[in-house]
């Protein structure tokens, strides 16, 4: 299984939406200024680094739902822009 943030370093930013590795045991408010920097707004997506056919990706509201799943978290993850088009595909 390979790193989902080593495959987008290989893509032209403009083809994924803005993207943040965040590192297991990361603290919130490490997670909220990196977010905030780089210019990702709630509602956003999390989901792990390295994963299986969406296990772990889940929709984040607001910043309780991403301390939520911050604490649940024994992994690195993605943060996302959420994309709201009806489909996705994987390539």
């Amino acid at each position: 299984m390979e790193s989902k943030k080593e495959i987008y370093n290989l893509i032209p930013q403009k083809y994924y939406p803005k993207t943040e590795l965040i590192k297991k045991g990361t603290s919130l408010e490490a997670i909220l200024n990196t977010i905030e920097t780089i210019g990702i707004t709630f509602p956003l997506i999390a989901k792990p680094d390295i994963g299986l056919r969406g296990s772990g990706v889940k929709k984040i509201d607001t910043p309780e739902d991403l301390k939520s799943y911050t604490e649940k978290a024994d992994f690195d993850y993605l943060v996302q822009d959420l994309i709201p088009y009806p489909n996705e595909i994987g390539v």
